[in-house]
């Protein structure tokens, strides 16, 4: 069984519900131990807000992994430089002639379980200002 809930376009330009103040949320609950993030563009700011609890949980053992497209040159040095940093693997991906533009984002733990899919990339404006859509999911274990 999964509840979800659908993240309207609305929510996040009259901050009824902001992606980044998901992301917070998810870092900070100490029910998952992993965090996987696919996204097309990231670039710092997102990151640089989410610092100190990125940093507290990774002391704690949380396991952070990334994959971001370079594609339309919507990843920035400055991105890819934080989560080299701060992270527990990063991959990059670039194929001619073709563009990586998934959006996901999944907290993971023993018994628990928080999936993020949609239009929002790893920027300001797609955690915090545009008009972006999603869903959240949540399974009910066992899976």
């Amino acid at each position: 069984m999964v509840d979800f809930t659908i993240i309207k376009p609305i929510d996040q330009p009259t901050g009824r519900r902001r992606l980044l103040a998901e992301l917070k949320s998810a870092l900070e609950d100490a029910r998952f131990n992993t965090f996987y993030l696919v996204v097309a563009y990231a670039k710092s700011g997102p990151l640089l807000r989410l610092q100190p609890i990125i940093s507290k949980r990774r002391a704690e053992g949380l396991n952070i992994h990334a994959i971001f497209g370079l594609d339309q040159q919507g990843t920035t040095a400055q991105a890819l430089s934080f989560a080299l940093t701060h992270f527990t693997s990063v991959y990059v991906t670039q194929e001619p002639n073709l563009t990586f533009h998934p959006k996901m984002y999944a907290f993971v733990g023993a018994e628990f379980a928080k999936l993020f899919i949609g239009s929002n990339n790893l920027t300001v404006g797609g955690t915090e200002t545009n008009f972006e859509a999603g869903v959240e999911l949540e399974p009910t274990f066992p899976i």
